[in-house]
Formats: structure tokens, sequence, C-alpha cells
């Protein structure tokens, strides 16, 4: 199977994507201080094969299980930036979020999963 081929299968969905945030800026000091949220879906059906040896060719078998997304992936973020000197800037953010997924149908314990991430994310800069 091409390249072409492997994204022609019925496995993606269209998605969107959207994210929102606001920042303050601390009156007196160089302080701004933020936070978000994102809202991002898996953008494919994950399928489950019970017996282990279904066709993945370019159609669906029919032994295959829809695994559906009980809560689509979404992240909450916070964080704060500082400019020291007018020209040194420093950004620190903590984001987390989770997605959870189940099989459908009359026996949910065959599939689960539940996911969550969290991340620190440091940035420096510098003005010129």
């Amino acid at each position: 199977m091409g390249a072409s081929e492997f994204f022609l299968r019925p496995y993606y969905k269209d998605v969107t994507s959207f994210a929102l945030g606001a920042e303050v800026l601390a009156p007196g000091i160089p302080l701004r201080l933020r936070g978000g949220y994102r809202y991002d879906p898996a953008p494919f059906r994950l399928t489950y094969c019970p017996t282990g040896d279904c066709d993945m060719g370019e159609g669906r078998d029919p032994r295959e299980i829809d695994v559906a997304i009980d809560r689509e992936r979404s992240f909450f973020t916070a964080g704060a930036g500082y400019l020291f000197s007018g020209v040194f800037t420093v950004d620190l953010a903590f984001e987390t979020g989770k997605y959870e997924r189940v099989i459908e149908g009359s026996d949910p314990e065959l599939y689960q999963e539940e996911r969550k991430a969290d991340q620190y994310i440091l940035t420096v800069g510098y003005r010129f």
C-alpha cells in the first residue's frame, strides 16, 4: 500500500481545533499573566480488532470495532512573563489536559484509555 492510499483509508475525520487565551499586564511592573484553553480533537478514528488478524488494507474489516472518544483532548494553560531591564524576557507556563476513550458497544471493559498530559514550558528572549 502506497503512502497516498494509506491516507485515503476511512480512519481519518475532519476536525476543528481552537484556542482561547488572555493576557493581563500587571500595573507598574513589567509582568504579564496569561491563561488559556485549547481544544484539540484527534483527527483519526481508533479501531480495535478483537481477533488480532483484521485486514488493514484499503477498506475496513467488518470485525473492527470503533473506539469512542468519551472526552476529546482539551488543555488548560497558565503562565507569566517578566521583562528584565527592557531587553531580557523570561516566560514560564504550565499546561495540563487529558482525554478518554472506550470501546463502543456491549463490552466497554475490552478497551479503556485515559491519557493525562502535563508540561512546563520555559522560554527566554533578548530584544536587540
